[in-house]
Order: structure tokens, then sequence, then C-alpha cells
């Protein structure tokens, strides 16, 4: 049995869980209107999105084979302008340690960094993992 893999971002149709809030399309996010190197921005206007170049595939538990649990996982990360994945967290799981294993496979994920003004900055997403068992 094998599981497929669908990695998409969610970019603007996914409600924010998260304590920072945004100030306006590809805005810094949080409070301080502070834009220094620590700044995190959505992806809008003049900031593009980061592009997934290297993934590696989400394992498939066997509690949740047996279970025969399937469905995405959401999870949120910050993509840092050298295009390394951070803040990674899961903001919908399935459980039977799928959530574990989508957060273990974003963490190896490389980014091309998401751009602002031809500079690489920080940039939050939102990805879906698909954990479907099908049959060979």
């Amino acid at each position: 049995m094998k599981h497929g893999l669908i990695v998409s971002c969610i970019l603007a149709s996914f409600a924010m869980t998260s304590q920072m809030v945004a100030q306006g399309a590809g805005s810094a996010l949080g409070q301080n209107p502070y834009t220094g190197p620590n700044t995190v921005y959505r992806v809008a206007g003049d900031v593009s999105a980061p592009l997934l170049i290297h993934s590696v595939e989400q394992e498939y538990t066997e509690a949740a084979r047996n279970a025969k649990i399937s469905g995405l996982v959401l999870v949120h990360l910050i993509v840092e302008a050298n295009g390394n994945p951070s803040h990674v967290r899961v903001v919908r799981g399935l459980g039977m340690g799928l959530d574990e294993k989508a957060i273990q496979a974003v963490q190896q994920y490389k980014f091309k960094p998401g751009m602002k003004n031809g500079k690489p900055v920080r940039v939050e997403l939102t990805i879906s993992l698909n954990f479907n068992e099908t049959a060979n």
C-alpha cells in the first residue's frame, strides 16, 4: 500500500489561528510595524510566495493504517530568508501519529524564499499534506 503526497499552499483562504495579526496585504505581522530582519510577511502585493524546491514524502503510521485514517494535515510554518522552514506547527491534524509525521516531513523541506523588493524575506504560509492510503 502507498499513500499519496499532495502539498499545496493555502495562502489566502485559511484563517490564521496564531497570535500574530496581519496589518494588511503584504504587510509585516505582529504589533510592531518595524521591518527589520525578523519581520514575517504574508504573501500579497509586493511579497512573493516561497517556492517548494525539495520535499520528502511523509510517512504513514501503522496505527493510522490499521484505523484506516486518511485526510489532510494543515501545517503552518515560516519560510526563512534562506529557504529553510521554521516554527513548524500543525493547525489541523488527524492524530494517530500523522501530525508528528507531517511536522517531521515539512522540517526537511527546502524552499526558494519569498521575495520583497528583490530581496529574500521571511514569509508565513500554510501547507496541506494528504495522508491517503491507496491500494496497489
